[in-house]
């Protein structure tokens, strides 16, 4: 339960990092290293509630998350068109989120490939369950949450 005056001190604290905006619903950020990287943190009733970790310059893989964190519990491709479907893999007992985007191999029917070189875009921290990630407003309405079944095609 970290308030955003704390998160705040912490984040002023890292001397890597230069804050973007800060109000009373979240903060963002940057590094100073590339100005590009960064991420961002929203609040609720002044608590932080959620943290998105950006990894887009960074090249991060799914098979390096999976070697610290083992596969993800979920898979929901979310937001398809243009031949491209936003995709998260879920980690409901780490309370983490993973946004990867991937080809859409079924033309917007939510169809795609994971691979263990697919590229994460964004990682988001949130309290532990599957019940909070289902809060979100952007995955309330999709409803294709897919058990993992392994590297291969969804659905």
């Amino acid at each position: 339960m970290t308030t955003i005056e704390k998160a705040l001190s912490i984040l002023k604290n890292i001397p890597t990092i230069k804050i973007k905006y800060q109000s009373e619903l979240g903060i963002s950020w940057i590094s100073k290293e590339d100005n590009t990287t960064g991420g961002f943190l929203s609040t609720d009733n002044g608590v932080v509630s959620i943290i998105v970790l950006d990894s887009v310059y960074s090249k991060l893989t799914l098979e390096k998350v999976v070697a610290t964190y083992g596969y993800p519990s979920y898979v929901e491709p979310y937001d398809c068109r243009d031949g491209m479907c936003a995709t998260m893999l879920v980690y409901p007992d780490l309370g983490m989120f993973m946004d990867v985007f991937i080809e859409d191999l079924g033309i917007g029917r939510h169809k795609v490939k994971i691979q263990p070189e697919t590229e994460v875009g964004r990682i988001s921290l949130i309290p532990t369950g599957l019940e909070n990630y289902k809060k979100i407003p952007t995955f309330q309405d999709y409803g294709i949450l897919m058990e993992w079944k392994g590297y291969g095609e969804y659905p």
